[in-house]
């Protein structure tokens, strides 16, 4: 297996193709999203992002039951690299994917040729800090961050905003997941952007607190899409995608 993984890896470095590296690392993927489920009628696969998963998923899945009660979802938060969601949905391994809208995906046609979207929501990434290091703002400088992993969806949705920022930032925390920055910046450990539905509580509370309102262009809106593979037919799949459709 060892010798498999290496010679995928050089291929795709190789090749330096951004198609032919999704579909060649789809195959180091293979069997590890959903290893021994068959795919029976009626079930419908999804991977989602560990944040989405909890946030809009639920509610989504809701919606769907609420005409097509005879479905069943197997979903699997996956905190994985942007290209291993996207070989995963490729590859068959899953039938829907779940994320936010990125730039790069959405202007390659020959990516758009075999998938189809649909918008099911919007979020606001925020640059926030908890209440104890809001109290000693500006002092803080360098400022405390706490960053995403390089290899995320958020980090790609927030890298152009952190280098407009009006004071130096210092990683001091990384993580792929969005809960757990929100539990450091509760902690008062740094300042981060985070999905606005995640902290809305804690911004009503004070208990977190949003830095740099004067600047609007340090806050970022984007699409929730959920993405399927056009080449698939089955018939949970098109219940479902009919089910979400306005």
């Amino acid at each position: 297996m060892k010798r498999i993984v290496v010679i995928v890896l050089m291929m795709a470095a190789c090749l330096g193709n951004a198609q032919a590296q999704l579909h060649l690392k789809a195959h180091v993927l293979n069997n590890h999203v959903w290893r021994g489920v068959e795919v029976a009628d009626g079930i419908v696969r999804l991977i989602s992002l560990p944040t989405l998963s909890i946030n809009v998923l639920p509610d989504l899945l809701f919606r769907v039951r609420q005409t097509c009660d005879q479905l069943r979802f197997v979903v699997n938060p996956f905190p994985q690299s942007v290209e291993e969601h996207f070989c995963a949905l490729m590859e068959h391994q899953v039938d829907m994917l779940l994320t936010y809208r990125l730039d790069e995906y959405e202007s390659d046609s020959e990516f758009l040729s075999h998938i189809e979207s649909a918008t099911v929501g919007r979020e606001r990434f925020l640059p926030v800090v908890g209440s104890a290091l809001a109290e000693r703002l500006p002092s803080a400088s360098p400022l405390p961050y706490l960053s995403y992993s390089n290899f995320s969806f958020a980090n790609r949705i927030i890298l152009p905003l952190y280098e407009k920022t009006p004071c130096e930032l210092q990683s001091v925390y990384e993580s792929s997941l969005s809960e757990g920055i929100v539990k450091m910046l509760e902690k008062g450990i740094g300042m981060a952007w985070v999905p606005e539905t995640l902290v809305s509580e804690q911004l009503k509370r004070g208990t977190i607190r949003r830095i740099w309102e004067d600047r609007p262009d340090l806050s970022v809106e984007v699409d929730i899409k959920l993405y399927r593979n056009k080449t698939v037919h089955r018939a949970a799949i098109e219940t479902f995608w009919k089910a979400i459709l306005p």
